[in-house]
């Protein structure tokens, strides 16, 4: 792996490549989040409720959706650049199958 020269993000993410239950946990989170937001405006129309009540739920709503869409957008980006380097090892390690 040293010969890859990884920043730690990429090997963050190589070490979490392995770990199914934290991308278990990321979209349970995301439904819960979701969930949550549609009780609040289920029961904000059932019961009668302050518009700034309201306004701080849906700005809390929106930080979350922003910083899920943000840290999952970090983790695509690291996957790809860790992608083209282990493609990049390999091509490397592969002997030319046309030399000869």
């Amino acid at each position: 792996m040293a010969d890859l020269d990884l920043t730690p993000n990429e090997m963050r993410v190589l070490r979490a490549s392995s770990d199914f239950a934290a991308t278990i946990r990321r979209r349970r989170m995301a439904a819960v989040t979701g969930g949550v937001m549609l009780a609040v405006i289920v029961g904000a129309a059932l019961v009668p409720v302050s518009r700034d009540l309201l306004l701080v739920a849906f700005a809390v709503y929106v930080a979350l959706v922003i910083f899920e869409r943000v840290s999952y957008a970090n983790s695509v980006l690291a996957y790809k650049s860790l992608i083209r380097k282990l493609l990049t090892q390999v091509d490397i390690d592969r002997p030319d199958e046309n030399a000869v």
